[in-house]
């Protein structure tokens, strides 16, 4: 009846999700790494596959592995073998790995906790070993991540090549508070295009939650100028000519949720600020940087805080941080809106109990057993409903107590990471 819905409502919590969303190679991982200021992403802790993957504080270090139950995993394959042309490469690692026949082993499993080790994630999460395909999500948890109340969720591509995991991505965008939509910099081909759009189609009207990150910036010869050409060839692409719009951006919102990054710079130069040593590639990415904005390959010390500033992670942060003012309200309006969708659905249940109950009277066919029965089940029903009741508004009091806490620490947290780059 309520059972999934009311589940899906029970386990939200007031934590302020952002979603990182994009195309293979789009830049998801180095923009994590740079947000966290350390290269947790590509060390020990990014998946090689499509794996919805969660980034949070915990006071122990550790990664939560949760499998497909049998109903998704299901439909998971059934998706994949609909269209087999677009999920052909899928399949055939499917196959090569032997993967069929592990899936009693996994699918179904209940989830468990393991040592954050490389190893670990990479045997549940590395494209070598067949457990991957049966891992629905991974959680990692540690003690130096920055935000108490504040989750990445890094997602499966829009254009997985099973449109299951994709789903997995369009739910998230729904829920997330905020969406960075990562896309190499360059002029955006009509599959980004789609991509964009299709970010845009699950914010539940409102675009203004999405963030479009350029990423790679550091890559392109100019980049400043080049950067400038494109945001606004991009612009002519994504903002509407109206000033209200709840499919595509505002010309407003086009100017201050398109934000260009050098995300691999800025970690660089975070690791060079801890004076940490730097591989002679790292340098060269640093020099060569150098050259393009102030035709000097071997000026990186003298130009340190303009280089970190070029890299404009900090203006992401920002962002999220403008964003951070609305989330006490955001997240206890979004709680309530799912609170009384879920009533409308127990209101309809009393209806349709209520006539399906008169209709037993008035046919009066059944047997006074059939009917105590039937009197039974209904008070069976009506206390689980109230048991129902009471959970939800426990959750709704819990939304409205936690809430301003968590608003709180992450608005701290931000100015944290802020005050630190500035210095």
């Amino acid at each position: 009846m309520l059972s999934k819905k009311t589940a899906n409502y029970l386990k939200q919590d007031s934590n302020f999700e952002v979603a990182f969303v994009g195309t293979v190679k789009a830049g998801k991982s180095t923009l994590i790494n740079a947000m966290l200021k350390h290269e947790y992403a590509s060390s020990s802790v990014t998946p090689e596959t499509s794996v919805l993957t969660k980034f949070k504080y915990g006071e122990v270090n550790s990664l939560k592995i949760t499998f497909y139950s049998k109903d998704e995993w299901d439909e998971l394959w059934q998706s994949a073998n609909k269209n087999k042309q677009k999920s052909g490469a899928f399949l055939n690692e499917f196959a090569e790995l032997g993967a069929e026949s592990q899936i009693s082993k996994y699918v179904g499993k209940e989830p468990i906790i393991e040592d954050l080790l490389k190893e670990n994630l990479k045997k549940y999460t590395g494209s070598t070993d067949a457990v991957h395909y049966f891992v629905k999500e991974a959680e990692v948890s540690f003690s130096g991540f920055p935000f108490k109340n504040l989750v990445f969720v890094d997602t499966p591509g829009l254009d997985d090549a099973v449109d299951f995991r994709s789903n997995v991505t369009r739910e998230y965008i729904s829920r997330a508070n905020v969406v960075l939509m990562c896309i190499k910099v360059d002029p955006i081909h009509n599959s980004e295009l789609t991509t964009i759009y299709q970010a845009f189609d699950n914010t539940g009207g409102r675009p203004e939650k999405v963030f479009l990150i350029g990423t790679q910036l550091d890559i392109r010869n100019q980049p400043l100028k080049a950067w400038e050409e494109l945001k606004n060839d991009w612009k002519k692409n994504i903002v509407s000519k109206e000033e209200v719009d709840t499919t595509k951006f505002t010309r407003k919102q086009g100017e201050t949720n398109i934000i260009g990054v050098a995300a691999y710079v800025s970690l660089l130069c975070d690791m060079k600020k801890r004076g940490e040593e730097l591989s002679k590639e790292q340098n060269k990415v640093l020099q060569k940087t150098c050259l393009e904005l102030f035709d000097d390959a071997n000026a990186v010390d003298e130009n340190f805080d303009e280089l970190y500033k070029f890299a404009n992670v900090d203006g992401v942060y920002k962002s999220i941080e403008k964003f951070t003012a609305t989330a006490r309200q955001e997240i206890i309006t979004d709680a309530k809106l799912k609170f009384q969708g879920l009533f409308t659905e127990v209101k309809k249940y009393f209806q349709d109990s209520n006539q399906d109950a008169k209709d037993t009277y008035q046919k009066g066919q059944g047997s006074v057993d059939e009917i105590i029965s039937k009197i039974k089940k209904e008070e069976k029903a009506l206390g689980e409903l109230e048991q129902t009741r009471q959970e939800l508004k426990a959750k709704i009091d819990e939304f409205q107590g936690q809430v301003n806490n968590a608003v709180k620490e992450i608005n701290d947290a931000i100015d944290g990471v802020i005050n630190s780059i500035k210095e």
